[in-house]
């Protein structure tokens, strides 16, 4: 998925997620790399499965803009 296939708002709330993966990773002291990020984002998605359409759709953009 690009960015040009997703609202405003979507590619904003995607951003953030990445974002806070970055974040606490590097807190942990852990690679910030895109298999680090994709592997997080990949185990929330998959914990997750139970939120609200709008939350697991959020999780999927960001899913998708990493690959």
């Amino acid at each position: 998925m690009q960015r040009q296939d997703m609202s405003e708002a979507s590619y904003d709330e995607a951003c953030r997620i990445i974002g806070d993966v970055v974040l606490v990773l590097k807190d942990a002291g852990a690679e910030t790399g895109r298999t680090s990020i994709l592997a997080i984002l990949r185990k929330a998605l998959m914990q997750r499965n139970d939120l609200a359409g709008e939350d697991n759709k959020a999780l999927k953009h960001a899913l998708m803009l990493m690959k």
